[in-house]
């Protein structure tokens, strides 16, 4: 059986880029308490998404923190967002703890996102890219389920 492969290093690239190198766009909590009372601001979901990132910085003098990569549909990306930022529905997993944590230590939350297409292979872009991303303990701490496995020192002090 013949083998095939196809490198899409190239556009993991360019997703890299235009989502982890933009600058988040701020997400301004004017109620903190139930959060759902919230919206995004105007300048985002007008276009299609179907890959976005979660930031969070202490303070606007810091600099943004990636926290968090995930995927949906494009027919439902900014619906996911809204999820993860302001309120989710009952039996749906999201990371509205923790950016409900973040906001009332007061640190701020952005955003960046991007479309990729075909939708279908979105997947496998988010994958990449929390692979690329997750190389350290410290990087993306809420993609807990999806993180790349971190290599730890054995007892001789090597890495795994």
């Amino acid at each position: 059986m013949n083998n095939l492969s196809i490198d899409i290093s190239a556009l993991i690239d360019a997703a890299q880029e235009r989502l982890l190198a933009s600058t988040p766009c701020l997400i301004d909590y004017s109620d903190k308490k139930t959060l759902k009372n919230n919206q995004l601001p105007s300048s985002l979901g007008g276009d299609s998404i179907n890959i976005y990132a979660l930031w969070q910085r202490n303070t606007s003098n810091e600099k943004w923190e990636l926290m968090y990569v995930g995927q949906r549909s494009f027919k439902s990306g900014w619906g996911r967002v809204r999820q993860h930022l302001f309120s989710t529905p009952s039996g749906t997993q999201s990371k509205l703890q923790e950016v409900r944590a973040a906001i009332e230590s007061g640190a701020q939350g952005g955003v960046t996102a991007i479309l990729v297409q075909p939708d279908s292979i979105r997947l496998t872009v988010e994958e990449e890219l929390i692979n690329r991303n997750s190389l350290s303990e410290t990087h993306l701490l809420w993609n807990k389920k999806a993180r790349a496995k971190v290599s730890k020192p054995r007892s001789g002090g090597r890495a795994v």
